[in-house]
């Protein structure tokens, strides 16, 4: 709950043109965030809170004066191990305002698809959808949109099952 508190006070003292570029500098931050190296260096008692703000600024190469305000105030109540909760939420504040969700579709299918499955997940939910391919060798196919809380799964034998049955009905 802290961590959605933090991002959307982030997100309120930005302008929509700085959404963008701060989400993906969170989501970045936050995948290494976890890393005990980060977390020494933003934890130490050695260096000032000035200093850590300088590293995670060079670090990211984000200058902009309101994100380092942001990363100064996490330091100074040492919150800077919630940077992951915070991008995730502030990624969906993000995709909510915009209207532009992003998903993962995994499976063994042709890349061609990926626009159609976009087009009909953006027709069914009103919104612009950006789906990525992480082409694995399962047995079906794997559709999830995490803002949307959208979670789609068939298996290759149901699929194989519609397509028999579609196949009778045409006869």
């Amino acid at each position: 709950m802290i961590a959605k508190k933090y991002a959307k006070a982030l997100f309120e003292t930005l302008t929509p043109e700085e959404w963008e570029k701060v989400r993906d500098i969170l989501l970045g931050v936050a995948q290494i965030s976890r890393d005990s190296k980060f977390l020494l260096t933003m934890n130490s008692p050695l260096l000032s809170t000035e200093e850590k703000v300088r590293f995670f600024q060079q670090w990211t190469g984000n200058f902009e004066p309101k994100f380092a305000n942001f990363v100064k105030i996490l330091l100074i109540n040492k919150r800077i191990e919630l940077l992951k909760p915070i991008a995730l939420w502030f990624n969906k504040l993000v995709a909510e305002a915009t209207n532009r969700f992003e998903g993962i579709v995994t499976g063994n299918i042709e890349p061609e698809l990926i626009p159609q499955l976009e087009q009909k997940l953006g027709e069914q939910f009103n919104a612009q959808i950006k789906l990525t391919l992480n082409r694995q060798p399962v047995g079906g196919i794997r559709l999830f949109v995490e803002v949307l809380n959208v979670e789609v799964e068939l298996s290759e034998q149901r699929l194989k099952e519609n397509l028999i049955q579609s196949i009778l009905k045409a006869i």
